[in-house]
């Protein structure tokens, strides 16, 4: 028996979301799955019957400041090691405060690392990992990484 893909809910499990997708296949389920011990493809117990899927991680969405921070901070570790994420921080915190979609009235930038023009950041504007890693493609960039970008920001006021 196939079952069309938008009839299979997503499965929710604390902090992590899956995605079902498909090929799906079901056979007659004896004994119940335990959703931890899934690994891509596994079963699922469905009406009385095995449900054979894929199971696949999706990112889940940031929605608050300290979740963007640890996606931040992860993505300037990676790149430049723990020893740039404060110099990363106080310029973020200083020129937008951490908030996803702002844009300066003033200036015109916009976003947490202040593209300016604001066209610069195209498609990434108010994603929050978007604007995060257009913010580290920019420093790295420009000043090659955190530590220069706060030098020069303590000395000018902007970056």
């Amino acid at each position: 028996m196939i079952i069309p893909l938008f009839l299979v809910p997503m499965v929710l499990i604390p902090n992590i979301v899956y995605a079902i997708c498909s090929p799906i296949v079901i056979e007659k389920a004896k004994t119940p799955i335990s959703i931890e011990e899934l690994e891509p493809p596994s079963t699922l117990p469905f009406n009385g019957h095995k449900l054979t899927v894929e199971v696949h991680k999706v990112e889940e969405p940031i929605n608050d400041t300290e979740g963007l921070k640890r996606y931040a901070k992860e993505q300037v570790s990676a790149k430049w090691g723990e020893n740039h994420w404060q110099a990363f921080d106080t310029i973020v915190t200083n020129e937008s405060g951490w908030q996803v979609g702002i844009k300066n009235k003033t200036s015109g930038s916009c976003g947490i690392g202040q593209a300016l023009p604001c066209s610069k950041m195209g498609n990434l504007y108010g994603n929050p990992k978007g604007e995060v890693d257009w913010t580290i493609e920019y420093i790295e960039a420009r000043y090659g990484n955190p530590i220069q970008a706060l030098a020069f920001w303590r000395s000018h006021r902007w970056y």
